[in-house]
């Protein structure tokens, strides 16, 4: 009612206590927490219980103790966040009620030294003479040490406004609306940043409305009891401040018990539900004026839990706007009734634990603020190429202290090393499936090479009967005369038309571990399609130039969430001598362009890559007849990639990546029946050799949003280096292809630490 404000909240003094009783009765018109009246109508609530009475200080602190006084902290989850050290340091907290004892215990050290009472001007004169001012801030901000009672944010420091009008207290405190007014006024004019208001009346006087618009207006926010009428809406302040005369930094809090079931005196949320929280109001144990603790029920002891856990949110993350630590608190509330946001409970029971957790989408900084956003965590990830082996994934260390952000920037540790992965082994299945029906029709100076469709291991069933599981890949040859010719391919890339598959085709059969033989920057290419034109300039010498592209073979799983990588493509230029014995030399060079990743890699997120990832690559090759029908071949393969393709966010600042490999090996005819031929290959698959990157891992921000970072610089190497060697057999058998197959691999993956590994298989293809 206006100019006759009263405390809400009766309390039941501790036992043996020193200083004035307290009681539970109203007055002035609108009653107390445990009977009277609000506003002419009656109270239902439950009686207080009996006495606490505080254990003599002797022996060591009981925190266990301590805490289990009031249930409520358990019950928002205050416990868990001073578990994790979070007690809304650093946030001060204004306390306009009955005033507070400066002598007490559980106040040393918190309580701030702006504190007055509003009607003398004096700090000494904010001393409580009732048990409610004193409970209220216990309730907020009573520190842990082992007696009493224990507040949610016993960081916090206390503004204690006095502003009740004298020779009210204890039994029926009243509060005029100018020194109300004036009270929330001072409050937010030293520092507080939560104002707490256990108190309230029919109807808000202008001046208050004014007082808590300026205050809400400057960031303030502001926690006020919904009354203890059992209505429908609560009373003022609480209704202004949940409405528009809050600038939406208002919250009206009602109160439950411990059953987290709305307190029959309790009033609503109503029209003010999308601003209304509840917190334990039944039998809330805190500290007590001249002493130890005392118990009381009403939404006066619930609206400081609210206000006590907007400080430990905001102390958690200074650089929030009160407006954001709001919006944190109700929804990361307790749904409570009604599903969502509903008329008795309002947007549910504060839920500290839930509000100090991510909210909203959490992301990795891809820039250099907060403001600038980020990758979703799941999208953040590298999978590395076969050729750097364990290299990227040994940096996976350091990622496991990273820091991401929510939606409203606030900072949380989290573990990123699973993000990079090691390449995949090998799949040697392919081996099973490779070598179809190869049929081939020669016109003139036009051959025609035909191989037919893999053979499916794995056949699925078809909806649409006759669609073929891949179409047939083929190669087009045709002389223009001239020593000039020209050649195409579909499904195949454009190793197939150059190098060794060009000039020894006996050499550069498949074998288990693959095409050892082909170039692997033109592998990385892919099989889809080519075209090579080639010129003999006499002597020997000719000069090809050709260009491939298509899916990258090796490449690593596509990741989750993530396209598969665009096609990639390849350019080259080769020269080739050939020698009348047979004998062949050539030397390649050439650039590949991958679309997808580096040295068949793939990443998104954080760790998507800039840009194309180019490589300039050299190779060298030959293959000479050592006997009738057997042949030495050999090939080497050097590259640079260019190391801006590593990206510019978690992996940066890359050197020039470069990479080699190696093949050597002999094929013979007739070696052990007539017909057969046996194939020795010792290799090197693709490795990096050399190269680095700066890994900026995200580990805080500032209070401006200027994301901190750790860099480290991080070798991009494997451990180890691969060999390979492996034996080949085919010979006819029956009408068809016999081919067995063996190889072994060591430092397999190019890790050092990993077992020797092997592989062996055998097939057998009738033709006819």
């Amino acid at each position: 009612m206006r100019g006759g404000w009263s405390w809400w909240g009766a309390v039941a003094i501790a036992g043996a206590l020193t200083g004035c009783g307290g009681g539970g009765g109203g007055g002035g018109g609108s009653g107390g927490d445990s009977g009277g009246t609000v506003g002419g109508a009656p109270v239902v609530v439950a009686p207080p219980p009996p006495n606490v009475v505080e254990a003599p200080r002797v022996g060591p602190a009981n925190y266990a103790a301590e805490a289990a006084r009031n249930y409520g902290l358990a019950d928002i989850g205050a416990l868990s966040a001073q578990a994790a050290n979070q007690t809304g340091a650093g946030i001060t907290v204004g306390v306009v009620d009955t005033g507070i004892d400066l002598n007490h215990s559980d106040f040393a050290g918190a309580i701030s030294p702006a504190s007055t009472n509003i009607l003398t001007g004096a700090y000494a004169d904010v001393q409580g003479v009732g048990n409610h001012g004193t409970l209220v801030a216990g309730i907020i901000g009573a520190r842990k040490d082992g007696y009493d009672g224990l507040g949610v944010a016993p960081g916090s420091t206390i503004l204690a406004v006095r502003a009740d009008t004298p020779g009210t207290c204890p039994s029926a405190c009243t509060f005029n609306d100018s020194a109300v007014a004036a009270a929330v006024t001072y409050a937010a004019a030293n520092g507080a940043k939560i104002i707490n208001l256990s108190l309230g009346g029919t109807t808000s006087a202008d001046s208050v409305k004014a007082a808590l618009a300026a205050a809400t207006a400057g960031g303030v926010i502001v926690a006020a009891a919904a009354g203890n009428s059992g209505a429908s809406l609560p009373i003022d302040p609480a209704r202004t401040i949940a409405g528009a005369g809050g600038n939406g930094l208002g919250i009206a809090v009602g109160a439950v018990d411990a059953t987290n079931t709305i307190a029959l005196f309790s009033n609503q949320a109503g029209a003010t539900a999308s601003h209304f929280l509840v917190a334990p109001g039944v039998n809330i144990t805190g500290t007590g004026l001249g002493g130890g603790v005392v118990t009381g029920t009403g939404t006066s002891f619930a609206a400081p839990q609210v206000s006590g856990a907007a400080a430990v949110v905001w102390g958690a993350s200074p650089f929030l706007t009160g407006l954001q630590v709001v919006n944190i608190l109700l929804t990361s509330a307790t749904d409570l009734g009604a599903p969502g946001i509903d008329p008795v409970y309002g947007a549910g029971l504060v839920n500290l634990q839930a509000a100090l957790q991510p909210l909203g989408q959490v992301v990795v900084p891809t820039g250099a603020t907060v403001a600038a956003g980020g990758a979703t965590v799941a999208s953040t990830q590298i999978s590395a190429g076969a050729a750097f082996g364990n290299g990227l994934s040994r940096t996976a260390s350091a990622l496991s202290s990273a820091v991401v952000f929510d939606s409203y920037g606030r900072p949380f540790h989290t573990d990123l090393s699973g993000a990079v992965t090691a390449a995949p082994s090998a799949d040697h299945s392919g081996w099973i499936r490779a070598g179809g029906p190869v049929s081939t029709l020669q016109s003139g100076p036009t051959r025609l090479t035909l191989i037919a469709p893999e053979a499916q291991l794995d056949q699925e069933v078809r909806p649409d009967p006759g669609h073929p599981a891949a179409p047939p890949r083929f190669s087009l040859t045709s002389d223009l005369g001239g020593g000039a010719s020209v050649a195409m391919a579909g499904g195949m890339g454009l190793g197939h038309l150059s190098g060794l598959a060009a000039t020894a085709p006996e050499a550069a059969s498949t074998g288990i571990l693959g095409n050892t033989l082909d170039s692997p920057f033109l592998a990385l290419a892919g099989d889809g399609s080519a075209v090579a034109a080639s010129q003999t300039i006499g002597d020997g010498l000719a000069l090809t130039l050709g260009f491939g592209q298509g899916s990258p073979i090796g490449t690593a799983p596509a990741l989750p969430g993530l396209p598969p990588p665009p096609d990639s493509h390849a350019v080259l230029a080769e020269a080739t001598r050939r020698w009348r014995d047979g004998s062949a030399l050539g030397v390649q060079a050439g650039q590949l362009s991958e679309q997808g990743g580096p040295l068949a890699s793939s990443g998104g997120g954080a760790f998507a890559f800039g840009r194309p990832a180019d490589t300039l690559f050299l190779g060298l090759f030959g293959a000479t007849p050592i006997q009738a029908g057997s042949t030495l071949f050999g090939r080497f393969g050097w590259g640079s990639t260019s190391g801006a393709a590593l990206g510019d966010v978690l992996l940066r600042d890359a050197s020039a990546i470069h990479s080699q490999s190696f093949a050597v090996g002999t094929t013979a005819a007739d070696a052990i029946t007539p017909g057969d031929r046996m194939t020795f290959t010792l290799s090197q698959p693709l490795k990096v050799v050399s190269g680095d990157a700066t890994l900026a891992v995200p580990v805080g921000r500032t209070m401006d949003g200027t994301v901190l970072t750790q860099t480290s610089r991080v070798g991009l190497t494997p451990t180890g280096t691969e060999t390979d060697l492996e034996l080949g057999w085919t010979t006819r058998w029956g009408g068809g292809n016999l081919t067995l197959g063996g190889a072994l691999m060591l430092d397999p993956g190019h890790v050092a630490s990993a077992g020797p590994g092997a592989a062996l298989g055998g097939k057998y293809r009738i033709a006819w």
